[in-house]
């Protein structure tokens, strides 16, 4: 999720990528945890995770989702999402305030990719789908997005639990 994207992608096509972004770091999570990795290596790879959902999910509540409320009838699918996102913001605290030894980091990174999984495939299948539809203009929210996001990660610090 550390890269930028062009200008002439469109905001749901950047959202899409960090998705994507994210889910190989779910997968590369899932390699060290199979190969028995060293848990330092874990968990910097944890804290990327963190990071990467962290600043995506401010995207969509600030940006994405606000101007999805003004243009389409989504009301209660928005609220799920934004449910959603506090569910993840509190699985990225309790794996910030864990140890990288403790017996719970694994679990909880697992059981946050699962609830990510879920997530996305509800954007994917619904909310994109309805965004691509609406008369938004969204390859201006993408140089939105792309603004805010590093301005995000060039100030992001990990809040704890």
């Amino acid at each position: 999720m550390t890269q930028l994207f062009s200008t002439n992608d469109d905001a749901v096509d950047l959202l899409h990528a960090d998705h994507l972004a994210v889910k190989d770091l779910f997968a590369q999570y899932q390699q060290l945890c199979s190969a028995g990795a060293p848990c330092e290596e874990k968990r910097e790879l944890a804290g990327r995770i963190c990071q990467a959902l962290s600043i995506h999910s401010q995207l969509e509540e600030e940006i994405f989702y606000p101007e999805l409320r003004e243009a389409i009838p989504a009301g209660a699918l928005l609220d799920g999402c934004e449910v959603q996102h506090d569910m993840t913001a509190d699985l990225v605290a309790q794996i910030l305030s864990l140890g990288p030894h403790d017996d719970l980091v694994d679990a909880r990174v697992i059981v946050l990719g699962e609830h990510v999984e879920h997530h996305v495939r509800r954007e994917r299948e619904e909310l994109f789908v309805m965004a691509r539809n609406s008369r938004l203009d969204l390859r201006a929210m993408a140089d939105e997005l792309n603004q805010r996001k590093s301005e995000l990660m060039a100030n992001w610090q990990p809040e704890k639990a």
